[in-house]
C-alpha cells in the first residue's frame, strides 16, 4: 500500500491535476500546507478524502517532509510536489514496483520543465528524480532541495515520467529574483543551523556522509563553491550541453548562480 506526500502552499491552481493522477495509486493522501492557506487548495484537498495539516510558514517545502513521513500509515511513501503529476498508465506499473521484495527506493525520468516545454536534450533531459522510497528504508534530512534517500536499493526507472509542469517561466531574471534568492536564503541558513533540521529515520545525523558534506559547506563556503562549481561542469560537458542550445547554457548558468548565493548567505551568516 502506498501514501501519498505532498507539501504545498496555495495550490489551487495545480493542485487537482495532481491529485486526479494519484487517486487511483494512493491508499492515502497526506497533505502538509506550509502556513496558512490563502486561496482554496485545502478545500480540494477534502475532496479527495486527503488528511491535511497546517505547518508554521517556512517559505520551501523539504522542511516539511519529514513531517509528512512521520503521518504516513503505508509501507510505501510517494513523494509528489503540487506541480507534478503521472500518466495513467505509469500509475499502474507504480502499483507493481511496490511488489518488489528487493528494491527499495525508484527514481522516475523527470527532465526540466522551462514554463514553455520540456528540455530535449543535454544534461537537463535526462535527469531523474528519486520519488518512491520504501519507508522503513528510506531517511531524509529536512533542508532545503533535499531530497529522501534509501538505505536500500535504489533503482532508476525511464519508463516512467514524473511530469511537472508550473504556469510560469522558471529561468530568467525575474523567477530568479523573486524566488531562488529567498530560496538561497533560507537554505543557507538551514545549513548553518543544521543540527536543527527536522529528520526522518535517521539515528545519528553526524553519521552520514551527508552531514559530512553540509558541514564542509558551512565551514568553507567559497572552498565547497569551487568544488561543486567543477563537479557541475563536469557533469554538464559529460551529458552533452556542448551539443544544446541558449536554453539549456541558461539554467546551468542559473543554477552555478544559485550555488553561489547559498555560500554568499553562508558567509555572511558565519561572519556575522
Amino acid at each position: 500500500m502506498i501514501s501519498a506526500c505532498l507539501v504545498i502552499r496555495n495550490e489551487e491552481k495545480l493542485l487537482p491535476r495532481c491529485l486526479d493522477s494519484i487517486k487511483d495509486i494512493a491508499d492515502e493522501i497526506i497533505i502538509v500546507h506550509d502556513g496558512e492557506c490563502d486561496d482554496g487548495s485545502l478545500e480540494i484537498a477534502k475532496k479527495y478524502n486527503s488528511q491535511i495539516f497546517i505547518q508554521p510558514l517556512v517559505g520551501e517545502a523539504e522542511y516539511h517532509r519529514p513531517f509528512t513521513f512521520e503521518k504516513s500509515r503505508h509501507p510505501w511513501i510517494l513523494q509528489i510536489d503540487a506541480d507534478e503529476y503521472i500518466d495513467k498508465n505509469d500509475g499502474k506499473k507504480i502499483k507493481e514496483l511496490v511488489k518488489s521484495e528487493i528494491i527499495d527506493g525508484y527514481s522516475f525520468l523527470w527532465p526540466y520543465y522551462t514554463g514553455l516545454e520540456y528540455i530535449r536534450k543535454g544534461p537537463f533531459a535526462k535527469t531523474y528524480k528519486p520519488c518512491l522510497f520504501r519507508k522503513e528504508k528510506m531517511y531524509m534530512l529536512g533542508i532545503s532541495h533535499e531530497y529522501p534517500r534509501t538505505y536500500g536499493l535504489l533503482e532508476k526507472r525511464e519508463d516512467i515520467m514524473l511530469y511537472h509542469m508550473n504556469n510560469y517561466l522558471r529561468y530568467n531574471e525575474a523567477n530568479f529574483q523573486a524566488k531562488w534568492v529567498a530560496w538561497a536564503k533560507i537554505q543557507a541558513e538551514q545549513i548553518y543551523n543544521l543540527e536543527k533540521a527536522p529528520t526522518y529515520n535517521i539515528k545519528d545525523l553526524k553519521s552520514l556522509s551527508l552531514y559530512s558534506y553540509y558541514n564542509f559547506m558551512r565551514s568553507h563556503p567559497l572552498l565547497s563553491g569551487f568544488g561543486e562549481t567543477l563537479r557541475f561542469l563536469l557533469i554538464y560537458f559529460l551529458r552533452g550541453i556542448l551539443f544544446t542550445n541558449l536554453t539549456s547554457y541558461r539554467i546551468a548558468f542559473y543554477e552555478i548562480r544559485y550555488l553561489w548565493l547559498i555560500r554568499k548567505f553562508l558567509t555572511h551568516l558565519k561572519h556575522g
